[in-house]
């Protein structure tokens, strides 16, 4: 991830789609990945909405309102499903780097 040219975030992880603030994943990536193929690489550029909010990131240095941007690659993904739910809606677990 950058903001203003500056690299704040760069990391592998893996997570299951809706799951993303366990793992600091904003909310721009989590809806983004959704769309993405297997071994798939991006530029995003998400809005404050979808990123840090009116709050911002106090860890990261980024201000309230501010847009970033991440290069993101899904590296792989498996379908696994939920059983505590009864109507058993699968769940994506992605393995990205972003």
């Amino acid at each position: 991830g950058k903001y203003n040219g500056t690299k704040f975030d760069e990391r592998k992880v893996t997570y299951e789609v809706g799951d993303c603030h366990e793992h600091q994943i904003i909310d721009g990536l989590d809806r983004a990945v959704k769309k993405f193929r297997k071994g798939e690489k991006s530029k995003l550029v998400i809005s404050s909405k979808y990123a840090y909010g009116s709050h911002g990131s106090e860890e990261y240095v980024i201000p309230p309102q501010s847009e970033v941007e991440y290069t993101m690659e899904l590296l792989d993904f498996t379908r696994v499903c939920n059983l505590t739910t009864i109507s058993l809606v699968p769940k994506i677990k992605f393995f990205l780097s972003i």
